[in-house]
Order: C-alpha cells, then sequence, then structure tokens
C-alpha cells in the first residue's frame, strides 16, 4: 500500500501579513452556523479594555476612554450585578434589543447587561453602533476571554487596541506581564490605575518584567491617579476628576496615533 504525501510550498510572509491585516478588519470575519458575531460599522474605532486582576479600574479606564473621545459609546459586557457603569448614566433609556440596556452621559452612550450573563462566549453582540470609537469593557478574566467563542473572543484575539488595567501593585504588574504574554505586547497598552507618585516613582524598576518594560518604553503606559472619591463611591453621574480625564485622553491620543 503506498501513501501519498502533500508537500506545501511555505508561503511567503507578504501574504502572511496581508491576511493578518485583513483579520484585523474583519475581512474575512464570517457567521459560523450558531455563532453570534460582531462587524463594527465603516468608521467605528473598537477599543478594548479588560482587568487583568479583579477590580482593577477597568470600568473607570473605559469610562474615560470614551468620554475623551467625545461622541463615543462605551460597551460593559459583565453579569449586570457586577456593573461598574450602573450609576454613569445622566439619564437612563431602557432596555434594548438582546437584554442590553442603554443610557446616556451627556454625549456619550453607554450600554451594559441587564441579565446575569455567565460566561463571556454567551453575551450577545451589541447593537449596531455610529462612526466614532466604541469602548468594549470585556469583564472577563483575560485568558478565559481570548478561548472564548462567539464576538467577544473574536474582538480580543484581533483587536489593535487593547488596554490591559491594572492596580499599581506587584501582584498586577506580575499579572500585567502574563497577559501581554497571551494577547500580545504589540498591540497592548497598559493603564495603571490608583498610582500615588511616590508609588509611582518607586515601583517600575522592580515590578516591570521584559515585556512590560518594552510597553513602557514604547510610551504605551499611562498611569491613572489615586482618586479617593472614587475609592468609595465607585462611579457615578458627576464629571470625572481632570486629573484622570486628563490621563485618559494621554491614553486614547496614543490609541488612535
Amino acid at each position: 500500500m503506498q501513501h501519498t504525501q502533500t508537500v506545501t510550498a511555505p508561503v511567503p510572509i507578504g501574504e502572511l501579513l496581508e491576511a493578518w491585516l485583513a483579520v484585523q478588519r474583519g475581512d474575512f470575519r464570517r457567521p459560523a452556523p450558531g455563532r453570534d458575531v460582531w462587524v463594527p460599522v465603516k468608521g467605528e474605532v473598537p477599543v478594548v479594555t479588560i482587568g487583568v486582576v479583579g477590580s482593577a479600574g477597568t470600568s473607570t479606564v473605559a469610562l474615560g476612554l470614551a468620554a475623551a473621545a467625545g461622541g463615543a459609546r462605551v460597551i460593559e459586557c459583565g453579569p449586570g450585578a457586577c456593573s461598574g457603569l450602573a450609576g454613569a448614566a445622566t439619564a437612563e433609556l431602557g432596555s434594548v434589543a438582546d437584554g442590553w440596556v442603554a443610557g446616556r452621559r451627556d454625549e456619550l452612550r453607554i450600554l451594559r447587561r441587564g441579565d446575569q450573563v455567565p460566561a463571556p462566549e454567551v453575551v450577545p453582540p451589541p447593537p449596531v453602533g455610529e462612526t466614532g470609537v466604541t469602548v468594549v469593557d470585556c469583564w472577563w478574566e483575560v485568558r478565559q476571554s481570548l478561548h472564548a467563542a462567539g464576538w467577544l473572543g473574536d474582538l480580543l484575539r484581533v483587536c489593535p487596541r487593547v488596554v490591559l488595567v491594572t492596580p499599581a501593585s506587584i501582584p498586577g504588574f506580575r499579572r500585567v506581564e502574563i497577559c501581554l504574554g497571551l494577547v500580545g505586547p504589540a498591540r497592548c497598552w497598559v493603564a495603571v490605575t490608583s498610582a500615588s507618585k511616590r508609588r509611582r516613582d518607586a515601583s517600575l524598576g522592580r515590578w516591570a518584567g521584559p515585556l512590560t518594560a518594552q510597553v513602557r518604553d514604547q510610551g504605551r503606559l499611562v498611569w491613572f491617579p489615586f482618586v479617593p472619591q472614587l475609592a468609595v463611591s465607585g462611579i457615578t453621574s458627576e464629571p470625572l476628576p481632570k486629573a484622570l480625564h486628563g490621563a485618559a485622553a494621554d491614553l486614547l491620543k496614543g490609541l488612535l496615533s
């Protein structure tokens, strides 16, 4: 019995690069049977924020980015009972399609879950967006989200603008290093929250791993100041503090450059 072996010619690196760029644009994104997908509209710029540990301040960073972008929207994907944006809207607009709850905060549009979704793969796609920045607050753990089926996992795997959020702590920086290895440092920014000036000045040399140092040296690490009132009350309908808004604007500038 003869065995036939098929030899595949090497694929030129240029073709691989073009294919990767096409995937990032969504050119090849097609719904599998029974699978939910989300495709941004033309001119819509998605940004993914995801915490590397619990209670990292991801909702604050996501809201700050969307506010800095002006007429943007922020989509919070976690269970409704865990929402960090439940009090952020100045006007509640009620339920929309597939369990999403809509609100407005000046020009900013907010979408959050009204139900208790149990996993990232079962989060329904958000309503169709508009041109401009859409900040997706992933909420779920990085490794779980990267391996999830559905639109949210797809987005995290290919989005060219991923913001890893960590508190200014040793465990946080250790998790940043791990998550940069999982997601890929070339498309990641790091937002460090609750950072006092003393901790900021003393921390990076001891805590940053090689991937974190690479991101820092390329200007893709941004410090968000500690805000006592947010630590106590969480996000409310009141404007974000100027210092926090300034950090979000700096981060957004890097993401869109």
